[in-house]
Order: structure tokens, then C-alpha cells, then sequence
């Protein structure tokens, strides 16, 4: 038995920094030699990780570094020079930068390169945010093999994805319902994706997906897709909306309904199309609003509605509480 901290063996402290906080591992790096070189950068650089595109090398260097696979939190697949129009969904990402041989890594075929990032990500036992921003088409092939291992991975909670300008969209078939099916403990869904065009076979998955998505707290999806398939959607625990503007109308009848079945919402994000009715509300209509981000129109109905304003225009919080 260990009588002092310094004797308790490396694995142990390995197991005990992989339950520390990012700060907690930066400070427990500074105690001595022995445990720097333990947290950095195993547990410095691994836990939040950015991928340029689905065949990133950083994937084969995850696929044979299990132990450094094992240490992720978060992930982002997407252009690095792109803008991060919605940081305030997740950590900081960037790529690693020690412990890697990209020399090996770039001689590795794309079938390879697939099979690497599905064994990494089915070892990210610790995995709780996922953002992807659709750039091409190369991870087609195993997408549904993808979306099965994501459904496996019990601790993610957040899922960001977003089909970014002027990107192919993904044919999805319907083979991979079930797999996108069974990601169903997430807390913080984005969805910045047309359903209609994107799923032509399933064109109510969205909400299928939804109904199996009871927990959630933070709700970002395309306006019209959301006022076509929210009958029957009731999140009790939701607190963030964000409603994304789309090329086609959204019907703004059942997305009011749908907000007046959720008056625990804090923070709502909607701009409605230029030359509506006016939106009329109900004194009762989000109770607990506290920060909004809309047009004018809605902006002025909710003063309307309530004797005194509780909302203000403004940009979402910083981020939302998972």
C-alpha cells in the first residue's frame, strides 16, 4: 500500500487525472516532473481535438494511440480557417500537435484512413460533443457505420451538425435511420440541416429523431423543418431554442404553438420573414424568457404581451448549460 501520494503507481494517476477538469491537469502538470509529463500532453492536448476533414491523419494517430483516443471530450470535424458562428455551442478545438508521425500517416490509403477513424471513435468511451460541419462527400461510404459507432458512445451529450455553404449535400438513405435513431441521450442538439433535401426518403425523420430526444436542453434547428414535424414534441427540460432561417417560409402557426408548450425557455433565437401579420401573444406566451434574438416583429409582440418587457435583443449566452 502506497503510504505517500508520490507512490501511488502511474496508472492510477493516469485513471485519476482523466477524471480532472482541463484547469485541474494544467495545475496538477505544474506539481513536479513525474506528473507533467504524465497530464502534458495526454491530457492537455487530447481532450478537445479539431479534424480539418473526416480523412484527418490525426484519426490513424488516435486509431494506434488508443490510450490518447480514450482521453477525448470533444470533437470537430471541419474547415480550420472557416468562422465559428456558434463557438458559444462548445469548447475550444484545436489539432494536437506532439506525439504525432504524420510521415506514416500520409501513407495510408483512404480505406484506411475510414477504418482508423471508426476504431478511434469507438474507443472515445469519454466522448461528449460531436461537431461536424459537412465540407464533401468522402466520408459517404461509412457514414452509417459512423452514425452506429456515435450511438454506442453512452456518454455524448452534445451534436453539432451543419451542412456548410455551397457543400454537396449527403444523400442519406435510408439504411442509416436507425443508426441516427439511436443517438438519443444527447442534451444539446444543432441541427443546421434541410431535412427534406437531405433525407428525400424520410422526410419525417427530424422528427422521429426528436420524440427519442427527451433530455434535451439546447434546440438548434432550420425554422421551417422544425414547423413541419414539431406535432406532438415536448422537451420538459428545454431552456435554449435557436429556429435557423431557411431559403423556403417557414409556417409560423405551429412554431408558436410549440413554444407556448415550453415555458421554461430562457433564450430564443428566431427572425421572423420580413412582411408577416403581426404575431399576436398571450400575456402567459414564455414566462421565463430572459434573453431573445429576433426580429422586430416578435420582439414587439412580446412587449405587447407583457406590461413591462423581460426580454431584450441581444446574441445568445455563452453557452448553453448542458
Amino acid at each position: 500500500m502506497a503510504s505517500r501520494f508520490t507512490d501511488i503507481p502511474n496508472e492510477v494517476v493516469d485513471q485519476l487525472l482523466a477524471n480532472l477538469g482541463f484547469n485541474d491537469v494544467i495545475s496538477f502538470a505544474q506539481t513536479c516532473h513525474r506528473y507533467c509529463a504524465l497530464a502534458i500532453p495526454r491530457h492537455s492536448e487530447y481532450r478537445v481535438v479539431l479534424f480539418e476533414t473526416g480523412l484527418d491523419p490525426t484519426w490513424t494517430h488516435l486509431a494506434q494511440r488508443l490510450d490518447l483516443a480514450h482521453n477525448v471530450r470533444a470533437i470537430h470535424i471541419g474547415n480550420l480557417r472557416a468562422p465559428d458562428p456558434y463557438a458559444y455551442l462548445g469548447p475550444v478545438f484545436h489539432t494536437p500537435e506532439t506525439l504525432m508521425d504524420f510521415d506514416h500517416d500520409l501513407s495510408l490509403s483512404i480505406c484506411e484512413r475510414r477504418r482508423d477513424m471508426l476504431r478511434a471513435i469507438e474507443t472515445m468511451t469519454k466522448l461528449e460533443t460531436l461537431r461536424w460541419d459537412w465540407i464533401s462527400g468522402d466520408m459517404m461510404p461509412i457514414l452509417p457505420e459512423l452514425l452506429l459507432a456515435l450511438s454506442k458512445v453512452d456518454t455524448l451529450r452534445r451534436f453539432v451538425f451543419n451542412l456548410t455553404p455551397n457543400s454537396p449535400a449527403p444523400d442519406l438513405h435510408k439504411n442509416m435511420d436507425h443508426s441516427l435513431l439511436s443517438i438519443s441521450n444527447l442534451t444539446s442538439l444543432h441541427f443546421d440541416v434541410n431535412t427534406r433535401r437531405v433525407f428525400p426518403a424520410s422526410p419525417n425523420l427530424l422528427r422521429r429523431w426528436l420524440l427519442n430526444l427527451s433530455s434535451l436542453r439546447f434546440l438548434g434547428v432550420q425554422a421551417g423543418g422544425l414547423a413541419a414535424d414539431c406535432d406532438n414534441l415536448l422537451f420538459p427540460h428545454l431552456r435554449c431554442l435557436i429556429l435557423l432561417p431557411e431559403n423556403n417560409a417557414e409556417d409560423t402557426l405551429p412554431l408558436l404553438k410549440f413554444l407556448e408548450k415550453h415555458p421554461g425557455i430562457a433564450e430564443l433565437r428566431w427572425f421572423l420573414r420580413e412582411g408577416l401579420e403581426p404575431v399576436r401573444l398571450s400575456e402567459s406566451f414564455l414566462p421565463n424568457l430572459k434573453r431573445l434574438s429576433a426580429s422586430s416583429s416578435l420582439f414587439y409582440a412580446l412587449e405587447q404581451a407583457h406590461n413591462e418587457p423581460k426580454v431584450f435583443l441581444g446574441l445568445p449566452s455563452a453557452r448553453p448549460t448542458a
